[in-house]
């Protein structure tokens, strides 16, 4: 067990990492780890309220509670490669395989952005693309517990794999650029139901032009789909075959 000495030190430790290593970047303008975990505490409605009675020992005490609270799920979310989303439903930390936090302050989130942890934020994706997420595989925290290609969407894909199909929608993604998947690349993975739902929606919005191939592949898994002679015939018809 961690007491709240531990959680501290380990929290000033980040703090002084983001420092270091992040903001000297950025012109030494942004607030420090700690900084935002504080910030994000003494926000909250409640401490604000023990505040204005002049209860000022009471609202620390509970903020820093809170910001231990926060330290231990970062610890986890570190150990275990957790990542965040942000959407049109609310902000989402992914801790561990097992545990998720939903409607998180944005003070947390700060923290956990600052500190450079994965995320998606489909904000961004255009709302005539939006609903293609619904086929789209879902992401593991670990890489070890994904399902095995090929993806749809009741199927579970490592990060990467979900964070370059949700950036070919229009997602803006926290995640080397270079780690990125191109559509060619992920298309033999997934499944044909989740292609040509992906390809047809990109194709709508001008971002994809489908080749021969890409065109024959999915005439050939819709008329497998339908199954038997009259699959098969309408095939032979439409490829010339």
């Amino acid at each position: 067990m961690y007491g709240p000495c531990q959680d501290i030190a380990w929290v000033a430790r980040l703090a002084r990492l983001a420092y270091y290593k992040v903001y000297p970047q950025l012109g030494g303008t942004m607030p420090n780890t700690y900084a935002l975990l504080d910030a994000d505490a003494r926000s909250w409605w409640h401490h604000a309220a023990l505040r204005a009675e002049g209860r000022t020992t009471e609202a620390r005490a509970n903020e820093r509670r809170s910001i231990r609270e926060n330290v231990r799920s970062l610890r986890r979310m570190t150990k275990a490669g957790g990542y965040w989303t942000r959407g049109r439903g609310g902000d989402t930390l992914y801790i561990t395989a097992n545990e998720r936090c939903e409607n998180v302050h944005a003070g947390h989130l700060a923290a956990v952005q600052h500190l450079g942890f994965p995320g998606i934020d489909s904000r961004t994706i255009p709302d005539t693309l939006i609903f293609t997420t619904v086929a789209l595989p879902m992401p593991t925290v670990r890489t070890a517990t994904a399902d095995a290609p090929p993806w749809g969407s009741m199927s579970t894909a490592p990060f990467y794999v979900v964070a370059s199909l949700y950036a070919l929608l229009g997602a803006d993604v926290t995640y080397p650029a270079a780690s990125l998947l191109s559509l060619d690349e992920i298309l033999p993975d997934l499944t044909a139901a989740t292609a040509h739902k992906l390809t047809a929606a990109l194709a709508s919005n001008g971002k994809y032009q489908p080749g021969p191939n890409a065109l024959r592949r999915q005439i050939m898994d819709e008329c497998e789909e339908m199954g038997g002679e009259l699959g098969a015939e309408i095939a032979r018809q439409m490829l010339g075959g």
